[in-house]
């Protein structure tokens, strides 16, 4: 795999991330209100599969005049779930989403160093 490949994995999982976070806090926002359902963001394996295989979804065209958008390679989707949120679940997946951040961080951080010992040498 290259580096840029490697760095384009990256940035799909970044967007995931910030897409799962946004999602949470929406979430969280919406515990005691009443009707409204909880949301989830597919898994990261499953953006990858997508993203691998071409089906990512996009905008839905529903008339011939409509200008044809080419969904980027990263595009995250999120599922209405038939339950109302809770916090306590919310929290749980807050913290699997700080992890998955730091992870992120960590392999960005990791590549920029192996780039600029590159460069140097």
């Amino acid at each position: 795999m290259d580096s840029l490949a490697l760095s384009a994995l990256v940035r799909n999982h970044a967007n995931w991330v910030e897409t799962r976070q946004s999602q949470i806090a929406r979430n969280i926002a919406h515990v005691d209100t009443p009707g409204v359902n909880a949301t989830q963001v597919d898994p990261f394996s499953k953006v990858l599969e997508n993203a691998r295989s071409g089906k990512t979804p996009g905008m839905m065209l529903t008339h011939a005049n409509h200008i044809s958008a080419t969904p980027s390679n990263g595009a995250v989707g999120i599922q209405q779930m038939e339950t109302p949120p809770v916090l306590e679940r919310e929290m749980i997946a807050l913290n699997e989403t700080r992890h998955a951040h730091q992870l992120n961080v960590a392999i960005a951080s990791a590549f920029h160093r192996m780039h600029i010992m590159a460069v140097k040498s």
